[in-house]
């Protein structure tokens, strides 16, 4: 007798209309024309068989069915044989497989679910029985296929990701040559070139200039490429944190005085040497500081702090009283060639104030950081300045044995 769930979940699911492919195979005439009856009154597709043998043929020949419905025991290949070639089969989509059978003992039941069946029916056939497995059959394949279609999306995405970074690395190779050809063309031309020929000399400023750009956005490009060679590995040395700050702070000086700011350096006294790709810090933390400097007004002062906010860690940050960061850029910041959501007022340069670049930079802080097994992060208000920082463990990072790292694979600095 149908019960109130059934009426529920029978004619909710019969006005959805949603039709499947059904196979009947039995070899009782009547029941399996009873079942091709109601199948079909219920807008399936459906196809039959008398014995296991003809079953098995039209499964291999139809693999647009998805629901089996086999009797337990028929002439050649039974239902739990048939269910284990199946389930032994690639199939396209998953196939729901329901045994027929008279059999109800525990054993039965464990024997049929181990063979491959998704479920049972108890002979003789209920119609009301029949349709509310036919929902549940709807309903795993529906899981099942959403699942797939997933899973083909994730591979198609790392696929396209696998060609987006073969491309870049490839492009990026193939252009570092030739501009390093013009780069020294230009500078072998330029004692040939009279002093007083402005328009020659201005041109030849301009193309030098350009080609030091196109370098740039190549190694920048490279470093957070991981196929570029730059995270395959570090190049693990003793480091004193104040040297290494001192340098880098000496190396944007040049770019901080052209805007009159000043840099404030303080490193906590008694930060033990730790163990880190030295290359790699100093380009995260030159990094912040170029960032800040173009965004800083002229004449403001910048800060860069190197201490030991816990007993694990060493945190660089660099502070500064510029534009900040507005909200709707701030969940992006760290996203690799995000530069501005506001595409109207974008222009790259290199320190002049409000210049934007690529959106390579803080990638490449957030980068290097976490190779270290640290993290990068930032708190901003927009109008009133930022604060940017990454943190690396005091412990640093295993020594490779001497062995030159990948990051000397390629020359460049960070701005």
């Amino acid at each position: 007798m149908r019960n109130a769930l059934q009426d529920q979940y029978v004619d909710r699911d019969a006005r959805k209309g949603v039709q499947l492919n059904v196979l009947v195979a039995d070899d009782d005439a009547v029941a399996r024309r009873l079942m091709e009856r109601l199948l079909t009154q219920w807008g399936h597709e459906v196809v039959a068989a008398a014995d296991g043998d003809r079953a098995y043929e039209q499964i291999e020949q139809r693999p647009e069915l998805q629901v089996l419905l086999l009797d337990w025991m028929m002439p050649g290949l039974d239902g739990p044989e048939i269910c284990r070639r199946v389930r032994a089969q690639q199939r396209e989509h998953y196939v729901y497989i329901l045994l027929i059978t008279s059999r109800s003992g525990r054993e039965d039941f464990l024997e049929g679910m181990s063979a491959g069946a998704d479920d049972f029916v108890i002979k003789p056939v209920d119609p009301d029985e029949l349709q509310v497995r036919l929902i549940a059959a709807q309903r795993v394949i529906g899981l099942k296929t959403d699942i797939e279609t997933q899973e083909r999306i994730n591979h198609e995405l790392r696929e396209l990701d696998r060609m987006k970074s073969a491309f870049i690395l490839l492009t990026s190779h193939e252009l570092r040559s030739p501009l390093a050809v013009i780069n020294g063309a230009t500078e072998l031309l330029r004692p040939h070139i009279d002093p007083d020929k402005r328009t020659a000399r201005s041109l030849l400023d301009a193309l030098t200039k350009s080609t030091q750009r196109l370098v740039d956005v190549v190694v920048r490009t490279l470093k957070v490429s991981h196929e570029g060679g730059y995270d395959q590995g570090l190049f693990a040395e003793e480091t004193d944190l104040a040297a290494l700050t001192k340098d880098v702070v000496e190396e944007a000086c040049v770019f901080a005085d052209r805007r009159g700011q000043k840099l404030r350096v303080t490193v906590d006294d008694g930060l033990p040497p730790v163990t880190l790709d030295r290359s790699k810090i100093a380009d995260a933390l030159l990094n912040l500081l170029m960032n800040a400097i173009k965004f800083t007004p002229d004449g403001e002062t910048i800060g860069v702090n190197v201490c030991q906010p816990d007993a694990g860690n060493v945190r660089f940050e660099v502070i500064d009283r510029g534009v900040g960061v507005s909200e709707t850029d701030k969940p992006h910041i760290f996203e690799m060639y995000f530069s501005t959501l506001d595409m109207l007022h974008h222009s790259s340069g290199s320190y002049e104030f409000g210049k934007r670049g690529l959106g390579l930079g803080l990638p490449i802080v957030k980068h290097f950081a976490e190779l270290h097994g640290g993290t990068a992060g930032f708190e901003s208000s927009e109008g009133n300045g930022s604060r940017f920082f990454f943190t690396i463990p005091l412990t640093g990072v295993p020594e490779p044995g001497g062995q030159e790292g990948p990051h000397n694979a390629a020359a460049g600095s960070a701005p």
